[in-house]
């Protein structure tokens, strides 16, 4: 089978994420180039690697000639709203990126862009934390922007990749609650390892599947028929389903079958099972009882986990 080969553009590199997000793009036998773009120089020399260097990330116009022919984007450039004001974290996370998201999309419109967001984000745009907010919409505008994907990914807490450089101070102080996090809370916890193939999986090969608080949403076809499944973990509570599941769902007339799973049979015996009984564009919710479960369950849907 031929190897796919993607030419990826990644911002960011000067930060933690970015340059953990570069380290395992350059390791990649699916990429064949990485053009970074960065207001200062990374420091890092390799043969996959090209750079521009871009002062004002506010003005991206300069860039057109440079990004285009690129297949994808793995946006890691982001700021903290720590002593920011309202206008200015806006400007500084919702302007920047939809700018330079509107410069790559023109110039490369089957490209697939990839933006980190972060663990809280606010995507009904309505809640009282307005970081939260406005990584919200920064998410939903650029989900309307014409990419040919579109993938957002929300870390919490993430542990650095050893040996690179610019992890940022504090995780040395908290690396020793990564395990315990893992382990009580796996959603709150991944490596930065971890976070890098996951982007660059489905950058290059694609993903069925959308990210949810506590999981995602998956696109099934079983036995001939189109459904879709959210799996995430939870309580055998009927009330989360209502709170995961659109409006619009549930007055369309589609069917919602709610299902707790866990480990008192086999996962897969009860995933089938609700499968079996459903019609075309039903939905299903699946409850796991853990992230054992909740990885199984995947797993029978056929995602890599």
């Amino acid at each position: 089978m031929e190897i796919p080969q993607k030419q990826l553009i990644i911002t960011g590199v000067t930060g933690m994420v970015g340059e953990g997000v570069m380290h395992e793009a350059l390791q990649s036998p699916f990429v064949s180039q990485v053009l970074v773009i960065n207001r200062k120089p990374c420091g890092v020399s390799h043969p996959k690697l090209k750079e521009y260097l871009l002062p004002d990330f506010l003005q991206p116009e300069e860039i057109r000639e440079e990004v285009k022919g690129y297949d994808v984007c793995l946006f890691c450039l982001g700021v903290s709203s720590v002593g920011m004001n309202a206008d200015e974290y806006k400007q500084k996370t919702y302007d920047l990126t939809l700018g330079f998201a509107k410069v790559l999309q023109a110039e490369n419109p089957n490209m697939s862009f990839s933006y980190i967001s972060g663990a809280g984000t606010d995507s009904t745009e309505q809640g009282r934390l307005a970081w939260a907010r406005v990584k919200g919409k920064t998410e939903n505008d650029l989900s309307k922007l014409g990419f040919a994907d579109y993938y957002s990914f929300r870390p919490a807490m993430i542990q650095p990749t050893p040996g690179l450089k610019n992890a940022l101070k504090f995780y040395k102080y908290i690396n020793w609650m990564f395990p315990i996090l893992k382990l009580v809370a796996p959603n709150s916890a991944c490596t930065l390892r971890e976070l890098g193939e996951a982007m660059l999986e489905a950058a290059i090969f694609g993903s069925p599947t959308k990210t949810i608080e506590g999981g995602v949403i998956v696109d099934v076809m079983a036995d001939g028929l189109h459904v879709q499944a959210y799996v995430v973990i939870g309580a055998a509570d009927i009330s989360i389903a209502e709170k995961l599941i659109p409006v619009e769902v549930f007055e369309s007339g589609s069917q919602v079958h709610v299902a707790a799973v866990d480990q008192s049979t086999e996962v897969e015996e009860q995933i089938i099972q609700i499968l079996e009984n459903m019609d075309q564009d039903d939905v299903v919710v699946y409850l796991c009882d853990s992230a054992i479960t909740y990885g199984e369950a995947l797993a029978v849907l056929g995602i890599k986990h």
